[in-house]
C-alpha cells in the first residue's frame, strides 16, 4: 500500500513542480480544482475510517494535515479566479 501510495504522490508532486510556471490561468485553477476536491475525499475516508475503527486516532494526524492542504488550495484557487475574473476585458 505505502508503495502505491509514493507513486501516487510522486506524480502529483510531478503536477505541480511542472505546472509552477504556468502562465495560463484556467490551468493553475483546474490544478488546484482536482487538488482540492482529492484532498477532501481523502479527509472524508480518513474520517470515516476512523469512525468505523478501521484506524486508530493517530490516523487524525494525517487527517489534520490534509484538513491544512485542503484550506491551502481552497485559499489558493480564490485569489486565482480572483485575479482571472480580474483580467476579463
Amino acid at each position: 500500500m505505502s508503495g502505491r501510495a509514493a507513486i501516487l504522490f510522486a506524480a502529483l508532486g510531478m503536477i505541480y513542480w511542472f505546472t509552477r510556471d504556468t502562465h495560463h490561468r484556467p490551468t493553475r485553477i483546474a490544478v488546484l480544482k482536482s487538488s482540492a476536491l482529492a484532498m477532501t475525499a481523502m479527509l472524508v475516508f480518513g474520517l470515516w475510517q476512523v469512525t468505523r475503527g478501521f484506524a486508530g486516532p493517530l490516523h487524525l494526524t494525517a487527517s489534520s494535515v490534509e484538513a491544512v492542504y485542503l484550506i491551502a488550495f481552497c485559499w489558493t484557487w480564490r485569489i486565482e479566479a480572483t485575479k482571472a475574473s480580474a483580467e476579463i476585458p
